[in-house]
């Protein structure tokens, strides 16, 4: 088993952009990974902060929960298709298209 990888340092820039997605919360795991390997691995190649809400904390009415995706335009668009290749799995059991990554204005 390779060592764990260490997350690198998220530094934000005014040019930034985010995104939102909600994922159902039983879908989590597959984007967090063992002890979080998944989810360093995804922002270590794409040099984005990659997040969820917290634990318990839902999208009013449903069970999911919301990632967020902060970077540069060209590493959000790798962090969602990592994400994306993350939810789909290997067995192809959920469908991409029900996920939209929405963005969302800077604070």
């Amino acid at each position: 088993m390779p060592p764990k990888q260490q997350l690198k340092a998220f530094v934000s820039r005014p040019d930034d952009i985010k995104f939102k997605v909600e994922i159902p919360d039983a879908l989590v795991g597959r984007i967090l990974g063992r002890q979080g390997a998944t989810i360093t691995e995804i922002q270590n190649t794409s040099g984005c902060e990659v997040k969820f809400s917290q634990r318990g904390e839902y999208v009013p009415g449903t069970q999911n929960r919301l990632l967020y995706v902060c970077g540069q335009a060209a590493g959000c668009k790798v962090a969602q298709q990592l994400i994306m290749s993350k939810i789909e799995g290997d067995a192809g059991d959920v469908s991409g298209s029900d996920f939209i990554f929405e963005q969302i204005p800077n604070n």
